[in-house]
């Protein structure tokens, strides 16, 4: 929302700073004697903490912003549960795929070898990270777009991102 309206960078500056202050009380925590329960509730609390920060952020900025009329189109909120649904199952798969591969990797080749399947995956999921970075750039144009109700330069931008995306995560993977 805020990258739609023009306040790019300050949701990561935000972000910054809730992290910052979220990893400063789980050092204060863990110094003073606190537990796993105590860094899982400063997990938990950092983006809901996030989130209110930057909902009083755009309403001091925008107080006009939450009260701009919209329209319900259930047909289009129906056509993106299937394509919703299989990102989500996707990015589930990636993520045990990503995070399991160590006990594999011990069952297989030894405990050895971990510390250097582990540097060889993070440079895949670096990749990853720099696919997601360069096409996330064009979220500002894409919002822009479809408020003029540009619908097929938004599906020809979205399109070519993801083309770009998946042929950077397809090289690093044949890499």
């Amino acid at each position: 929302l805020l990258q739609g309206i023009g306040f790019v960078g300050w949701d990561s500056a935000v972000a910054s700073i809730i992290d910052f202050l979220t990893i400063g009380f789980q050092i204060v925590a863990i110094t003073m004697g606190g537990g796993l329960l105590t860094l899982a509730f400063s997990m938990a609390v950092g983006p809901g903490l996030m989130r209110i920060c930057l909902m009083v952020f755009l309403k001091k900025r925008n107080p006009d912003l939450f009260r701009l009329p919209g329209r319900r189109n259930s047909s289009l909120v129906h056509g993106m549960v299937s394509p919703s649904l299989r990102a989500w199952a996707t990015t589930l798969g990636a993520a045990i795929v990503t995070y399991s591969d160590p006990f594999l990797v011990v069952q297989l080749k030894g405990a050895d070898q971990v510390p250097a399947f582990r540097a060889a995956s993070l440079i895949f999921i670096n990749l990853g990270a720099l696919a997601l970075a360069i096409t996330a750039a064009s979220a500002v144009f894409v919002s822009h777009l479809w408020q003029e109700g540009r619908v097929a330069e938004v599906q020809r931008l979205t399109t070519r991102n993801l083309r770009f995306g998946l042929l950077i995560v397809g090289c690093a993977g044949a890499g």
